[in-house]
């Protein structure tokens, strides 16, 4: 099921790679089994865990530019 979430978040079509994108029912159980099991913090999906492990592993610096970048296009595209 489709959510509003992107629309809300100022982002358009194809600034998210659909790899890293979840179904919002796929979210919601893996969020639910996580609580049951007692688990803090839940990543569903194996390309976003490995997304967050990268993030952890690549300099700060690197990430903070990378995240730079991308914001700067962002807000670049919705002026236009």
């Amino acid at each position: 099921m489709p959510t509003e979430f992107a629309e809300r978040a100022g982002l358009t079509r194809g600034m998210v790679p659909g790899i890293l994108t979840q179904s919002a029912d796929y979210v919601a159980e893996a969020g639910f089994r996580g609580l049951m099991d007692g688990h803090r913090t839940i990543v569903p999906g194996f390309t976003n865990k490995l997304v967050t492990l990268l993030i952890r592993l690549i300099p700060r610096r690197l990430v903070l530019w990378v995240v730079d970048r991308r914001q700067t296009r962002r807000r670049s595209a919705q002026r236009t």
